[in-house]
Order: structure tokens, then sequence, then C-alpha cells
């Protein structure tokens, strides 16, 4: 039984070699080459990109193409177990595909935990596996800070200093901020 899988494993990918130079790389690249889920709002002239939100359904189309030497063709692989139920997944197998033809692959993102999911989308052709990068992002406060460190100078007894912070709120929530001293207070 051993020998069997050892068998079916070196006949499932093999080198390609084309009027004898060998193809060596990915054999199909993907536009966007990375899979990310966040959505894209448009507000008069302004258009910047919000987190997922729990049960939305976020749609992704990837274009899919061939740049080995010749022929080639793939197959989707399983999602990891832990996010697979999160997705679906759409598209026309083509089968084996000239070099330089693409295909589309649509992506069906509902999210049901509010996590970020840092994966990978499995694609399985005739070189090897071809794992794209897979990114969805929930919905947080990112706090960042000018300058973190506020210095006073030197202030005689009595009296007064003023300095300015400025905070900005990147994220999609909002939140409330607490300023503390060195000491705790």
């Amino acid at each position: 039984m051993e020998k069997a899988r050892e068998r079916q494993k070196a006949g499932i990918t093999k080198p390609q070699v084309v009027a004898g130079r060998e193809f060596k790389g990915t054999s199909f690249i993907s536009k966007p080459d990375v899979i990310l889920f966040k959505v894209s709002l448009n507000t008069s002239l302004l258009t910047f990109l919000q987190d997922f939100t729990v049960g939305m359904a976020h749609t992704q189309t990837i274009l899919l193409t061939n740049v080995s030497f010749s022929f080639n063709s793939f197959k989707l692989v399983p999602l990891e177990d832990k996010i697979k139920d999160f997705f679906h997944i759409v598209y026309t197998p083509t089968g084996r595909m000239s070099a330089g033809l693409s295909t589309t692959i649509t992506i069906t993102f509902t999210p049901q935990l509010n996590e970020d999911i840092d994966s990978y989308f499995p694609i399985l052709s005739e070189q090897g596996v071809i794992k794209i990068p897979l990114l969805c992002t929930c919905k947080k406060a990112l706090i960042s800070v000018e300058d973190p460190k506020i210095d006073f100078g030197n202030v005689i007894f009595g009296e007064q200093n003023t300095q300015f912070l400025k905070l900005d709120n990147k994220g999609a929530l909002s939140t409330k901020i607490y300023v503390k001293t060195t000491d705790g207070q």
C-alpha cells in the first residue's frame, strides 16, 4: 500500500520541459496576487477600505493565468479545515490551458466569527502546489500616535507648559482612549 501511495504521489506533479528547457517557478499567477477581503466604500471623492462585517457575504473574483511554457492544468485543493466553512468557491473547470490563457475563480466569504484570517488559497498544478495568500481582517480600532513621548522640558515649580498630542484611529471601530502617566495615573 505504501508503494502504491508513493507511485501516485510521484505521478501527480512532474517537471515541464519544452524545447529542451525546464520550466522553473510558479506556473499560474493570480490577479490580484493577494486575496484580500475588505469592503471598498465610496463617499464623495474619498475611497477607503473597511474591514469585513460578520454575517455579511463578501465576494471577490480572481483571474488565474497560465504563465508556464506550454499546456498546463490545475485543480483546487480544499482550504484548511478551520476556515473552509466560511468560503464558497465557484469556477468552471477549464481542463488543459494553453500558455497565456486565463480563467476566473469567484470566492464568496461569509464570516461567522469576528477573527482575522491569515491563510492561503491552495491550487495544485502539474508542477506543484501554488499557495495564493488569503487575508481577511475583522473590524478593530487601530490607534496611532504621532510622537508617543511627551517632553515638557524644564518647567519651574508653579509654572505651566502645554504640549499637544495627536492621536489617530485608523481602524473601523471607535474606542475610548485613556492617557496615563508613567506611574499609572
